[in-house]
């Protein structure tokens, strides 16, 4: 009995202690500049405000994040109740995160109260705009013919199209360091590749495609090579093995060709998500977001007349794992640092405080986002349940005997 009695008072003590003491708070880290975590509360001050008497003096020394595979989750933001600039158009305001949903393709998922709804309806690990063309190619009337190319140089794979019913847009100068120009005809000119040849001095070589012929020449250093033109075989440039171009589409009318949402592969390069939106009772809207990186800005979708905002982004919980930091810990200005590394995001303790990383982003500049939390009754807490769960074994033994 005595034992419960003390396990009581301890864990009531301790419950007391952290109810009129605990300290909890968020700190965001910047590589190499300093911050103040103020120990009499959960704030925090820049350098140039510091003084020995305000608490500790954490830096973020260094930052790895280690190569994986990101996971992704849908997120929803919603704009300040009081937004900093009231003039500013809808949209702009702040955001604050209010719900995070999985990645579940047609699950019809409700935004907080409201009647709004959205499902995903596809996700592109690495997305791109594939094209389509009706496969009976040679029952359509060339009205607008064309060609469709993926080009593979150094600098990247664009995709051109040339067409042959608009001047000047069946050309394309080699401003891509394919090492020739693209020239399409539907019907090839008659002696148009004899004039071109004479020409190849002052105009430089050049790649011929005749749509109607399915034939392609490649006119290089006075010489003329003809090759059967077929989609979905990569041509190498002339002593060029890892620079040419594949074929997507030849076509006879610009107006069948379409382009749908895709994915290259299945890594992750360039996450897209594809949502559908809509209210109650109405129609939908499509909406293509993906996250931020360090070159690009956010591309999440402002809803109209709702005052949110849905993107998508890394789910935090998965990415800290193969987060590792540094930082260095003064206790005050006067003190010599102390370095603490967080391997994995785990947490470390110093001075009565458990410092937890829970976001780690290497944009420019690096950021760790740390939770620092301080519970000084907590061991009090943890001794009381301790001889709780003795006299409760106590007990039983005690129990077991007696009625043997």
């Amino acid at each position: 009995m005595w034992l419960f009695i003390i396990a009581a008072i301890l864990i009531g003590a301790g419950w007391s202690i952290n109810y009129f003491n605990a300290r909890e708070g968020i700190l965001r880290l910047e590589a190499g500049k300093a911050k103040i975590l103020v120990t009499g509360g959960a704030a925090s001050k820049d350098e140039q405000q510091s003084s020995k008497d305000l608490g500790f003096i954490i830096t973020l020394d260094s930052l790895e994040i280690r190569s994986h595979t990101p996971e992704f989750e849908i997120k929803l933001w919603k704009s300040d109740t009081m937004p900093a600039n009231p003039h500013a158009p809808q949209g702009s305001g702040p955001k604050e995160l209010v719900s995070t949903f999985p990645l579940e393709p047609m699950k019809i998922n409700k935004i907080e109260d409201t009647d709004l709804r959205f499902r995903l309806k596809a996700f592109y690990p690495n997305f791109e705009f594939a094209y389509e063309y009706p496969a009976r190619k040679d029952t359509i009337k060339p009205k607008a013919p064309g060609i469709t190319l993926e080009l593979k140089t150094m600098e990247g794979t664009p995709v051109v199209t040339l067409r042959g019913d608009q001047p000047n847009k069946n050309k394309l100068d080699d401003i891509v360091s394919l090492g020739a120009a693209l020239v399409f005809y539907w019907e090839l000119p008659a002696d148009s590749l004899k004039q071109m040849s004479d020409d190849q001095k002052t105009s430089g070589n050049r790649i011929v495609f005749a749509g109607a012929d399915s034939k392609l020449y490649f006119l290089f250093n006075g010489t003329i090579a003809e090759k059967e033109l077929k989609e979905n075989l990569f041509y190498a440039m002339p002593d060029q093995d890892s620079v040419g171009f594949t074929i997507l589409h030849c076509f006879p009318d610009a107006a069948m060709l379409k382009a749908v949402p895709s994915s290259k592969g299945t890594a992750i390069l360039n996450p897209v998500a594809h949502v559908e939106i809509w209210k109650e009772g109405e129609g939908y809207r499509d909406a293509f977001i993906y996250p931020e990186t360090r070159t690009r800005r956010s591309g999440g979708f402002d809803i109209p007349g709702s005052g949110y905002k849905i993107g998508i982004g890394t789910i935090k919980a998965s990415g800290i794992k193969y987060c590792d930091c540094h930082i260095s810990v003064q206790k005050d200005s006067t003190l010599a640092a102390e370095s603490l590394s967080f391997a994995s995001g785990k947490p470390q303790h110093r001075y009565g405080y458990r410092f937890t990383p829970f976001e780690c982003s290497q944009d420019i500049p690096e950021v760790v986002t740390m939770q620092i939390t301080r519970t000084p009754g907590k061991g009090m807490m943890i001794i009381g349940i301790v001889l709780a769960a003795i006299a409760l074994l106590l007990l039983f033994i005690r129990g077991n005997i007696v009625s043997s």
